[in-house]
């Protein structure tokens, strides 16, 4: 590929919450390779019957109807010590599929405990995704350290309350998943998140597929 071809990616997670994690993706991708022209694709796969619930069976399904250049799978690793056994898994589950997609490229991404947690790194963007940008609330956020440490789905949920400052029938109505999306849009610049082991090993897998795809080395931030 060129820089001037537009570069198509699939992202399969969990839920669909993990849709949130899109803008994180393309974020990283042209800080490693330059703003190239992106499509991002969310395998939004409907209700599954539970035998299809599977990660291979989700993988598969994804690259049926969202073909794309790169694939990337997201999992939780949910406890600290689990992070490889989540790569080791996404690896099997992709092997399953590469006699028929024989240039898949695929990329793991696997954050600490759990995704919210690389949305913590930005107070402005909570609160305008809490739709009071110039509120005043304190909010107990972590520090970049501790992001991974903490219950990070609870965090984040507390945090857009706080920022919000809605009480009564408007808070009932607030639409979280709506404003954990909009948090991840309105971060800018994920760089901070380099300092992090699990986004550094995030960013090297996805240096080498990119490298593959004639697309650029990593530099670090």
């Amino acid at each position: 590929m060129t820089t001037r071809e537009l570069l198509r990616f699939t992202l399969v997670g969990d839920g669909s919450s993990d849709r949130a994690l899109l803008p994180i993706i393309s974020w990283l991708i042209c800080d490693i390779a330059g703003n190239i022209p992106l499509e991002p694709q969310w395998a939004d796969l409907g209700p599954l019957a539970p035998d299809e619930k599977s990660l291979g069976k989700r993988i598969r399904k994804a690259l049926d109807y969202f073909p794309c250049h790169l694939l990337f799978v997201h999992r939780d690793s949910e406890r600290t010590y689990d992070g490889e056994r989540r790569f080791e898994e996404i690896s099997r589950a992709c092997a399953n599929h590469q006699s028929q997609h024989p240039e898949l490229l695929t990329v793991g991404v696997v954050p600490m405990r759990m995704m919210e947690a690389w949305f913590l790194l930005d107070e402005a963007a909570i609160r305008r995704a809490a739709g009071n940008p110039l509120g005043r609330a304190q909010l107990s956020l972590p520090g970049l350290k501790r992001i991974e440490r903490v219950d990070a789905k609870d965090v984040l949920h507390q945090a857009i309350r706080d920022a919000g400052e809605l009480t009564g029938r408007k808070a009932k109505k607030f639409n979280m998943a709506a404003a954990i999306h909009d948090v991840a849009d309105f971060i800018g610049d994920f760089s901070r998140l380099n300092q992090l082991p699990s986004f550094l090993r995030f960013r090297s897998d996805l240096s080498h597929a990119l490298k593959k795809l004639g697309l650029g080395r990593s530099t670090q931030a």
